[in-house]
């Protein structure tokens, strides 16, 4: 049976970065929570001068909260991961989104907002490939595409894995196999490097203000088939 397992933040990035979080002898499965810091920041390449994301608290947990205006420029709020282990095939997070792009579709030019993202960043050389987890107010859960804009250098696959607008105002917790999805969406049997996590709320198309939280991103252990749910703390 594996257990459960706490320890200080400074020991799992040493974890992450050497890629020997435990030895097959204990058994146990080392969940790692990735910090809401300053480490989060505005990605240059896709995103315009503007952040509109802060670090908030509640009831001792940090957050993300994202409060786009229609006047601002579209912004995704990245942070890079230490080379992640393959043995981590799933992220958990939350989002909390108070106010839709009303008339958002993400299949529409123009109109192509959404009230909240997860995107993940994958590379493999010069390639890059990302999935955008997405809150749909026009698609239901589970529809997928290919971006148009994607090419051979630079792949987005976005994917539904919400659609209750009337949800609103509550916290919404997901796990994702973000390894599994990766397979499935580019037709390949080998994943690259995760290189990082981004979170994106915005309604520029739409013109309409935007406001959504972020929390508790884990990434999950899945090297010990036996327990499925504990979770690493890491503070």
């Amino acid at each position: 049976m594996c257990k459960k397992i706490t320890f200080p933040l400074i020991i799992v990035a040493l974890l992450l970065l050497t890629g020997n979080a435990i030895s097959n002898e204990q058994k146990h499965r080392v969940n790692v929570k990735i910090p809401i810091d300053s480490e989060w920041k505005r990605l240059p390449q896709y995103s315009g001068p503007d952040i509109y994301y802060k670090i908030l608290n509640e009831d001792g947990i940090n957050f993300l909260r994202a409060h786009f205006k229609p006047e601002l420029k579209t912004t995704i709020f990245y942070r890079k991961l230490p080379k992640v282990p393959p043995k981590y095939k799933k992220l958990k997070f939350r989002w909390r989104v108070y106010k839709f792009p009303e008339g958002a579709n993400e299949t529409i030019e123009g109109r192509m907002d959404a009230a909240a993202s997860v995107y993940l960043f994958f590379k493999d050389g010069i390639k890059k490939y990302v999935i955008k987890y997405i809150f749909s107010m026009a698609n239901k859960k589970g529809f997928n595409f290919r971006a148009q804009d994607s090419n051979f250098l630079n792949k987005l696959h976005i994917v539904v894995i919400e659609d209750r607008v009337s949800e609103a105002g509550k916290w919404l917790e997901y796990e994702i196999n973000f390894y599994d999805d990766f397979k499935k969406y580019f037709e390949r049997e080998d994943v690259p490097q995760f290189m990082g996590i981004g979170v994106l709320s915005d309604g520029d198309g739409t013109k309409k203000e935007v406001i959504a939280d972020y929390a508790e991103f884990v990434l999950i252990d899945s090297s010990c088939p036996g327990d499925e749910n504990p979770e690493e703390n890491a503070e």
